[in-house]
């Protein structure tokens, strides 16, 4: 079947809305892999924020238009699904969620409805977690150090799928570093000050 409404005025509203969320992409990623700054992640996340807050205002559920999936739906699968991985990061560095779940009730509901169908598990590769972390690591942000400190066993950030870091980046391997305890290894962070 379409994916878009049959209603002219609707399928409009519809086709407006998945050019904002390449917008919500392109916040998504500026706050994971570019800013250099506590900052400049609060501003980026100040920015997502207020975008999603028209789609809270109309979303309609349990999908964009209510009970047919469309492609609005479609377009925000892979926004919700980084958003799901990032919020675990975020939580340990700045004790908030990528956009707040409490006052945006209906993009919470609107993400867990998409995330669990069986058209987010056929379309993500199983290794999708570990590739993005292992791109956004590699990287010289506030949201890298994040990360590595969660590798490196400095926090206690909840993972469900175990992650390799890049053979590259590992430190060769000593007697001190397996006797010593996780929190006698914690990285210095050094947050460059500019984005």
């Amino acid at each position: 079947g379409r994916l878009h409404p049959d209603d002219p005025l609707e399928r409009a509203h519809n086709k407006s809305f998945i050019e904002v969320i390449s917008t919500l992409y392109a916040d998504e990623f500026q706050m994971a892999g570019c800013s250099r700054s506590l900052e400049c992640v609060s501003k980026r996340r100040e920015s997502l924020v207020k975008r999603l807050a028209v789609f809270e205002k109309h979303c309609k559920l349990p999908y964009w238009n209510g009970e047919k999936f469309s492609l609005v739906d479609s377009a925000m699968l892979p926004f919700f699904l980084r958003a799901e991985i990032m919020n675990r990061y975020l939580r340990h560095g700045l004790g908030v969620d990528l956009y707040p779940k409490d006052t945006m009730p209906k993009l919470a509901q609107w993400s867990q409805n998409l995330l669990s169908m069986q058209l987010a598990k056929d379309c993500t590769r199983h290794d999708f977690e570990d590739l993005f972390l292992e791109f956004l690591g590699q990287k010289d942000t506030v949201f890298s150090t994040f990360i590595n400190m969660a590798l490196n066993g400095t926090n206690g950030i909840p993972r469900p799928i175990a992650h390799s870091p890049d053979p590259s980046q590992q430190q060769p391997p000593s007697s001190q570093q397996h006797q010593s305890p996780p929190q006698q290894q914690q990285p210095k962070i050094i947050f460059p000050q500019h984005c």
